[in-house]
């Protein structure tokens, strides 16, 4: 961008919309799983496929409604865990821009309870560095609008 060339970048891409206040499309980046259908070859039907796992299987695409199917989602609890933030995230200066991340990155990502990011300490440094050049980038980005 600095240079004059647009070099597309999907991470980059997603902070530049959190900083404009959009919606991320990148569900890693929204802090919270959204409503998603992964399908496999048997027709089992899984709410992410980072967790296509029996212990989070929603049915089957072959036997099961969808309505069946987003109901066990919600039994299972799979969003609701994912919404729960650590209060020490609550507190952090870089929250708005990491959001502690996908669950499947979090310390709790198989239990029922908030856990922090594998990668905080990392975001941290990242954005530390890397947020006065963001803030550069994206006042271009409203300047070339």
């Amino acid at each position: 961008m600095k240079a004059g060339r647009y070099v597309y970048n999907r991470y980059f891409e997603n902070l530049m919309m959190i900083m404009a206040g959009q919606e991320v499309e990148s569900c890693n980046m929204r802090g919270q799983c959204g409503v998603q259908w992964v399908v496999e070859a048997d027709g089992s039907v899984y709410p992410c496929d980072f967790y296509a796992l029996d212990q989070w299987r929603l049915g089957n695409i072959l036997t099961d409604s969808f309505e069946s199917m987003d109901k066990m989602r919600e039994e299972l609890g799979f969003i609701k865990v994912s919404q729960q933030i650590p209060e020490e995230c609550e507190a952090c200066r870089w929250y708005r821009l990491c959001r502690n991340g996908c669950r499947r990155n979090r310390n709790s990502a198989i239990s029922d309870e908030a856990g922090k990011n594998y990668f905080c300490s990392a975001y941290r440094n990242f954005f530390e560095y890397a947020y006065p050049r963001l803030q550069e980038i994206y006042l271009q980005l409203l300047k070339r609008r």
